[in-house]
C-alpha cells in the first residue's frame, strides 16, 4: 500500500502517501481499525508471478536439526511446513487409543510425516539436499482426528506442479470454516530456535497424547519469511534493528500456527487449553512469539505486556499516530483500549 484516504476521528478527510508520511502509511498496514475509516488505498501492483512448487515428505524429527531448517529455508525462494499430527499411527495404535482412550507409548510425533511446499520461480529448481519419503499410498488406519484424512488428500497430490503464486502460497478461505487458530511468530528468529520450538511441540504432543489421549491438533502450519515495512504486524522489523545483524540468520522470521476445527464448547475449551500449554512451554525456552491480530489471543500469557515488549518503539509511534489522527477515541473498544493503554476522552454537559 503506498497511499491512502481516509475520515478521521473528527470527521476530516485525510491523505496520506508513502513519500509524504511513510510512519503513517506503516501504521496504517495494520491499524487494527483505529486510525479512521479507511476509503481508499493505493497499492503497488506487480506482475502476477509463475512459480514451481515441490511437494516433499519427511519425518518431523529432521526439523529438530538447526542446519536442516537452514538449508531448507535460506535455499529456497518461499517454504511451507505443514504437519497433520498422528499420521504415523499404526492400526494396533489406534486399536489400543480406542480401547485405553490414551495413545500408546509405541508412538512418536517426531516420526510422523510434514509435507515441506518448496517453492521456487518457474525457471530455478528447487534446491533439494534430502530426501523425499512420501510414502507410496494413504495408510489404511482408523482416522481419530480429521487431520488423518487432510494427510491422506495431501499425499494424493501431485509431487511437482507449476502454478502462480497467489494460487501456490494462499489457503482457500473455505477450509477455514470453525477453525481455532493461533500464530507465535518469532522475531529475531534463528533457526536454531525454531528446531528448539519444533521439538518443544513434539514433546509436548507426545507426552499429552500419553496420558490424556488424542490432541486437539488437526494441523501445524510452519513458515519463514522477511520482515515487512509496517508498525503492528507480527513480522514488522523494529525500528533501529540492525537488519545486517551477524547474530541472526539472515533476519527470518518464523512463524508457527496451530489449527483446530472446533464442533462444540467444550471442544473450544480443550483446544485453547492445549494451544496455551505449547506457548507458555515456547515461551520458557526463551522466546516471546508475537500473535497474530486476526487469531486467536486469548491463548497468549500476559498479553498486554507481551504486546507492550514485543512491539516496543514501534508501538509508541503507532499510539502517538492515533492520538494525532482521533484524539477522542472515536475508533477504540474496550478491549483494545485496555491492551494498548488507550485513554478515551470523556465530554460533560452541563
Amino acid at each position: 500500500m503506498t497511499a491512502a484516504r481516509l475520515i478521521d476521528g473528527r470527521g476530516s478527510v485525510r491523505q496520506f502517501t508513502e513519500d509524504r508520511t511513510p510512519d503513517v502509511m506503516k501504521a496504517l498496514r495494520c491499524n487494527l481499525g483505529l486510525l479512521g475509516i479507511v476509503f481508499e488505498i493505493e497499492i503497488k501492483v506487480v506482475p502476477l508471478e509463475t512459480v514451481s512448487v515441490r511437494r516433499v515428505f519427511t519425518p518431523l524429527r529432521n526439523l529438530f536439526k538447526a542446519h536442516y531448517l537452514r538449508d531448507l529455508v535460506t535455499r529456497n525462494y518461499i517454504v511451507h511446513v505443514l504437519y497433520w499430527a498422528y499420521n504415523s499411527l499404526t492400526e494396533e495404535e489406534a486399536r489400543l487409543f480406542s480401547d485405553t482412550g490414551r495413545v500408546p507409548r509405541t508412538w512418536d510425533s517426531a516420526n510422523d510425516l510434514v509435507l515441506l511446499q518448496i517453492i521456487q520461480p518457474s525457471l530455478s529448481s528447487v534446491n533439494l539436499r534430502f530426501e523425499d519419503e512420501r510414502p507410496k499410498s494413504a495408510s489404511n488406519v482408523t482416522i481419530v482426528l480429521l487431520g488423518q484424512n487432510n494427510f491422506n488428500q495431501a499425499l494424493s497430490a501431485p509431487a511437482s506442479v507449476v502454478s502462480n503464486l497467489s494460487q501456490a502460497t494462499h489457503v482457500p478461505a473455505a477450509t477455514l470454516d470453525r477453525v481455532e487458530s493461533s500464530e507465535y511468530t518469532i522475531q529475531h528468529s534463528t533457526f536454531t530456535a525454531d528446531a528448539k520450538v519444533l521439538r518443544v511441540l513434539s514433546s509436548i504432543l507426545n507426552e499429552r497424547s500419553y496420558k490424556e489421549g488424542i490432541q486437539p491438533l488437526e494441523l501445524g502450519l510452519f513458515r519463514w519469511f522477511a520482515g515487512t515495512d509496517c508498525l503492528l504486524c507480527a513480522g514488522s522489523v523494529p525500528v533501529g534493528r540492525n537488519r545486517h545483524d551477524k547474530n541472526k540468520d539472515l533476519g527470518h522470521f518464523a512463524s508457527f500456527d496451530l489449527h483446530k476445527q472446533v464442533n462444540s464448547r467444550q471442544d473450544l475449551t480443550r483446544t485453547r487449553a492445549f494451544q496455551s500449554a505449547v506457548i507458555q512451554e515456547w515461551d520458557k525456552i526463551g522466546n516471546l512469539g508475537r500473535p497474530h491480530w486476526g487469531k486467536v489471543h486469548q491463548v497468549f500469557p500476559n498479553l498486554k505486556q507481551r504486546i507492550k515488549l514485543s512491539y516496543g518503539l514501534d508501538l509508541d509511534i503507532f499510539k502517538t499516530i492515533r492520538e494525532s489522527l482521533d484524539a477522542d477515541g472515536v475508533f477504540t473498544n474496550a478491549f483494545l483500549r485496555n491492551l494498548l493503554d488507550i485513554k478515551r476522552k470523556t465530554y460533560y454537559i452541563d
